[in-house]
């Protein structure tokens, strides 16, 4: 006598929710009712059917077909309760069943079951893996490969030969990868196993990893040397490229002097002698920018010897002895001295931009003198000597 089918109690309680829970179709008086859920499990050497009641339904018919084809053959068309197994199926094959109800000669529309086998199938290559990125991981998905247990995943970084195992027999569809680099683009495999029997070939994705945005320079330096200023930092870590501007001192308006600079130095030859500037540095990334660096201040110079000043006043005001001056040719700025009379020279001022200068640091009454010289960088023109003059009570 043949066995009783069994309908596991997870199942059948599952079976019974879709039923209360799920909408059914409008029918007419007689046709028995819509099956809501149809499963099929291996169970030893046969595949268990089993499939919620069809109300009105006297008897159910059960149809098998082999996957991938379209043609369904009729197993059974009187099984009296709601589970069946089929003696029938073969090791190695794919199947899917379907049910209908059926109240003399009125029928409910056929609902299909899931894929099954027994031992011995080869499982198929999963049709497609997916990836989603995010911040410091990525998340893979995949498609069901039939008659598999398990799966295994590997991964390697594009352009190395060398695969690493992530799962060797995991049993979910899905794996978060928290191993990455920002910045790498990783290639991604997965097929399915049963046993020792294997997908006869891997499905697999590509994903690149968002790299971090770029790291602060750790420090800017600005050098002149004749006709041109010397620029050096350190690497920003992640950083493609770096981003270089410029202002002139005083000035709060920031101008690019290059945007795709590849390299940790700049050499800037578009500087004008005489002005000082400031520079700022960032690194760049396809993610976005990094902290600016600023250097300190810098005054650019030709390199050529700045003739002599031609002539010099300074006329006391009160409070403050004003001193003028004609330009020296090439000088870049000026050196400002003075010394009470008698005295040993002390420096007031050794940039000096213009052809002018006020002295309010001078007391009353006090006979001073004053000379000034052009520098350009490194190089320096010849004194010349003020008159005396007496600083105003």
């Amino acid at each position: 006598m043949k066995k009783a089918a069994k309908c596991p109690a997870a199942l059948a309680l599952t079976l019974v929710l879709l039923l209360v829970l799920l909408p059914g179709r409008v029918l007419a008086e007689g046709t028995p009712g819509d099956i809501f859920a149809v499963n099929a499990a291996s169970d030893g050497g046969r595949i268990a059917v089993s499939w919620t009641a069809s109300d009105g339904a006297e008897q159910y018919i059960i149809q098998r077909r082999v996957r991938g084809s379209t043609v369904w053959t009729t197993l059974r068309s009187n099984v009296a309760g709601l589970c069946w197994e089929d003696p029938a199926c073969e090791s190695g094959v794919i199947y899917q069943y379907r049910v209908r109800g059926r109240s003399g000669d009125r029928f409910s529309s056929f609902q299909t079951s899931n894929y099954a086998w027994l031992d011995g199938v080869v499982p198929t290559v999963p049709a497609g893996i997916s990836a989603r990125r995010s911040e410091g991981r990525i998340t893979l998905s995949w498609e069901m490969s039939y008659g598999a247990t398990g799966y295994i995943l590997q991964k390697r970084v594009t352009g190395s030969s060398v695969w690493t195992t992530l799962g060797a027999n995991l049993t979910e569809r899905s794996f978060v990868d928290a191993d990455v680099i920002g910045g790498n683009t990783y290639q991604y495999r997965v097929r399915g196993r049963s046993g020792n029997t294997f997908s006869e070939e891997w499905a697999s994705t590509l994903a690149k990893v968002p790299a971090p945005i770029p790291g602060t320079v750790a420090s800017l330096t600005a050098s002149a040397e004749a006709g041109k200023i010397i620029l050096r930092w350190e690497p920003s870590s992640y950083a493609k490229v770096y981003i270089l501007q410029r202002r002139t001192a005083g000035s709060k308006r920031w101008q690019c002097v290059d945007y795709t600079v590849t390299d940790t130095f700049y050499t800037d030859e578009s500087a004008s002698p005489g002005t000082i500037y400031q520079y700022r540095v960032r690194g760049k990334n396809l993610t976005g920018y990094g902290s600016a660096t600023l250097s300190g201040a810098v005054m650019a110079f030709s390199g050529a010897i700045p003739g002599a000043v031609d002539e010099i006043t300074a006329v006391a005001e009160e409070g403050k002895i004003t001193l003028r001056w004609t330009a020296a040719s090439g000088a870049a700025a000026y050196i400002l001295q003075r010394r009470e009379q008698g005295g040993s020279w002390t420096t007031l001022c050794s940039t000096v931009a213009g052809t002018s200068y006020e002295d309010a640091a001078c007391v009353a009454g006090t006979v001073y003198q004053y000379r000034v010289r052009g520098r350009n960088g490194t190089e320096y023109g010849p004194f010349s000597v003020s008159g005396v003059v007496r600083a105003a009570s």
